[in-house]
């Protein structure tokens, strides 16, 4: 047998070695890896680290020590933008979602925890010269909106904004405050801390401010989605459910909240 056959005998091993040791291997761990997306835009609750281009923040670092936690191996998942992060999730080709608000609409397709992991203040953002005052959805009647395409800012809102505003819906929060200073919006709706964080990086803190009033404040969650077969069964959303409420009552979230 000459030297080619002998490497060819070999390399056929190799491959057989393979395919009854390797592939198993990686077949059964793949079922203990979590997939979640995440809001790319609302820090410091959830975001893409521009530089690394991973996702970072308090509800990321809150789940991934949950799944941790319960034996299993988060591994984050960039997506683009919160449109895009949601449909992913909804079609079920991703896990988990962080950090939505609870709706009727977003309960057909994902599961939510009984308590939320996080609290939200959502706010009005102007012109720091605008005249708008705000503290009825009616006082916007007329006014032009812009906002986070897929952002929800409770049901009330929203029908509201259906109904008589139709907002205006770009990709980011930094789009948004853009459209604002260039006289195309008269506000922008927008998570208050990770709206204020952005207009100091921006360097916009003193051009647009957030009115006194708030749209709503809320809980924010991690979306189960009822499309995914790792996840959408009892076992694994009471596990994580439980999780998640020990970080809380540890006041873990209030330690994340100090690092970023």
């Amino acid at each position: 047998m000459n030297l080619l056959n002998r490497f060819c005998l070999f390399i056929k091993f190799v491959f057989l070695l393979l395919h009854f040791f390797v592939t198993p291997i990686s077949h059964a761990s793949s079922k203990d890896v979590i997939t979640f997306t995440a809001h790319p835009d609302y820090s410091p609750v959830s975001f893409v680290d521009k530089k690394t281009n991973q996702l970072k923040g308090v509800a990321v670092d809150l789940l991934k020590t949950a799944l941790v936690n319960m034996g299993k191996t988060p591994r984050a998942m960039s997506i683009g933008t919160w449109a895009r992060a949601q449909e992913e999730v909804k079609l079920g080709r991703i896990d988990l979602l962080l950090p939505p608000y609870k709706t009727n609409e977003r309960e057909e397709w994902l599961w939510f925890q009984p308590k939320p992991i996080l609290m939200d203040e959502t706010s009005l953002f102007v012109l720091k010269n605008s005249s708008l005052k705000f503290s009825q959805f009616n006082d916007l009647l007329s006014k032009r909106g812009v906002a986070i395409i897929n952002d929800s800012f409770g049901p009330e809102f929203d029908s509201f904004d259906k109904s008589q505003l139709r907002m205006t819906r770009l990709a980011t929060t930094e789009q948004c405050f853009k459209f604002l200073t260039k006289n195309r919006a008269d506000f922008v709706v927008a998570g208050h801390l990770a709206g204020m964080q952005l207009l100091k990086k921006l360097k916009l803190e003193d051009t647009i401010v957030a009115l006194p009033n708030r749209i709503i404040v809320t809980g924010m969650y991690v979306g189960i989605s009822k499309n995914s077969k790792k996840v959408n069964h009892q076992k694994f959303i009471e596990q994580l459910n439980n999780e998640l409420q020990k970080l809380i009552d540890k006041d873990t979230h209030k330690e994340l909240l100090k690092k970023y």
